[in-house]
């Protein structure tokens, strides 16, 4: 049945047309036989993602903290209006330290046959799905 659907090729201005290699793009098949093949792709990711995962939560910005810190004296001495701007500038800057070595999320999220690694370098991923799954560059 597998042989029957990759064979079957495409119709395209009411001409069928022989598929070169691959399943025909829209066919019921294409899903099915990709999530196939694909879930060794899908173990190996979440083996990085448990891998390279690390820490709870980021570290707060201390420039951020050290604005919270100015806006609850602003507050307590009832400058109301300092307490605003300090606010606004609060806004204007991360509250969490963006480039926290400490903490990391590596996600991996694929759907069908479209593969989006978040959090590695595409050449982790792509290294590994040429030699492992023997395709060919």
């Amino acid at each position: 049945m597998i042989e029957r659907f990759l064979k079957a090729g495409y119709f395209e201005f009411h001409q069928v047309h022989n598929s070169l290699s691959g399943t025909p793009q829209g066919s019921g098949a294409s899903p099915i036989l990709a999530n196939i093949y694909l879930h060794e792709l899908d173990k190996y990711c979440e083996e990085l993602s448990k891998q390279y995962t690390q820490g709870k939560a980021r570290k707060r910005n201390p420039q951020y903290q050290a604005l919270i810190d100015e806006r609850q004296r602003a507050l307590k001495n009832n400058d109301k209006q300092k307490a605003k701007q300090l606010l606004k500038q609060m806004r204007t800057i991360p509250s969490k330290d963006l480039f926290d070595e400490s903490f990391t999320r590596v996600n991996y999220c694929r759907y069908a046959d479209d593969v989006r690694p978040e959090g590695l370098t595409v050449d982790t991923v792509g290294s590994w799905i040429y030699g492992s799954l023997s395709l060919a560059r």
